[in-house]
């Protein structure tokens, strides 16, 4: 069977864009409203047009690995509902430009149909830095505009330990500063990391007369064991009232301390 030509294909590719984005946005506006509801019942407050603080999950991912990729993306997921609240494309290129610029001539006659292109807001390309810069650009872009999408604020960013997109918005709010707040999971991974590079670094014998390593020493088995307590020593002792008071929060983050300095002496 003969293949669809190109010019049909791209052009039925962004029939379909077009309305996954639009229901995308409907779907985005419906996850605005419900944790906007969510969050004055939680709080026993009246419904109004105030604005209102959230805790959202902040991740960024690419379409190639290794910091090569020339299109990214990023999004916020609200903690609460789980539900998507908004994304963005970052992109540093354009299918159209780089198809336009093999079918031209000359230099000038692609500049001055780029110049009609850009004019008629059609090209992709909305970045120009470096691959990992992408997280905290759309970052600032995301937190610019929540206020105007879903009159909310994201004033808790759960990431992934990188500073430099929680750097890009925590001054994004006049009189209101964002807070960041870790994943469990991640600082789990982190501890178990920084437990196998002392590991590996840690050359001869230790005061004790014997090696970092080995049998009833520091093993890689044994670090996922400490892995897997500490992360239950902070989960289980997390607060589930919504606005715990000064002694509940001093009562769990002092069992939370217990637990972690028990894990040293059992293992």
């Amino acid at each position: 069977m003969p293949c669809l030509a190109e010019p049909a294909y791209y052009k039925q590719a962004e029939a379909i864009l077009e309305a996954l984005e639009a229901e995308a946005d409907e779907e985005m506006k419906k996850s605005g409203t419900q944790i906007r509801e969510h969050i004055l019942k939680e709080n026993n407050l009246e419904s109004s047009g105030e604005i209102v603080d959230v805790a959202v999950c902040f991740d960024g991912t690419w379409a190639k690995r290794g910091f090569t990729s020339l299109i990214g993306v990023v999004f916020v997921l609200s903690v609460d509902t789980g539900e998507v609240l908004d994304y963005h494309v970052l992109s540093k290129e354009c299918r159209k430009c780089a198809q336009k610029k093999s079918q031209c001539s000359s230099t000038e006659e692609f500049e001055q149909w780029q110049i009609e292109h850009l004019a008629a807001n059609e090209c992709d390309v909305n970045f120009n830095g470096s691959p990992p810069a992408m997280e905290a650009e759309g970052a600032k872009i995301i937190w610019n505009r929540s206020v105007e999408k879903h009159n909310i604020r994201y004033k808790w960013m759960v990431s992934d330990g990188d500073s430099k997109a929680f750097s890009a918005v925590k001054e994004t709010y006049t009189n209101c500063k964002v807070e960041k707040l870790d994943c469990v999971g991640h600082v789990q991974k982190r501890m178990g990391k920084h437990l196998m590079n002392l590991k590996a670094t840690t050359k001869g014998k230790l005061p004790d007369g014997k090696p970092i390593g080995g049998q009833g020493r520091l093993t890689e088995s044994k670090i996922k064991k400490i892995q897997k307590y500490y992360g239950l020593a902070i989960r289980q002792n997390t607060l589930k009232n919504a606005n715990p008071t000064e002694i509940e929060v001093n009562v769990a983050v002092y069992t939370m301390k217990k637990n972690i300095i028990a894990i040293l002496h059992h293992m």
